[in-house]
């Protein structure tokens, strides 16, 4: 039985490897979209009152 296997490091997508690619789609895309959406949500979500509330429990 003859079985050829490639490695995926060999495998080009947008001329980088699958690793790369994967690497920069996280990193580069990923991050700054979530960074994004978490920013939006805290400023529709914490409010001025919201944030006293919280703030008066600490002291």
């Amino acid at each position: 039985m003859h079985y050829h296997s490639a490695s995926y490091s060999e495998v080009k997508i947008l001329d980088r490897s699958i690793f790369d690619f994967v690497y920069f789609l996280s990193n580069s895309i990923g991050m700054p979209i979530g960074a994004l959406l978490i920013s939006i949500f805290a400023g529709y979500y914490y409010t001025k009152n919201f944030s006293r509330k919280e703030l008066d429990h600490l002291v």
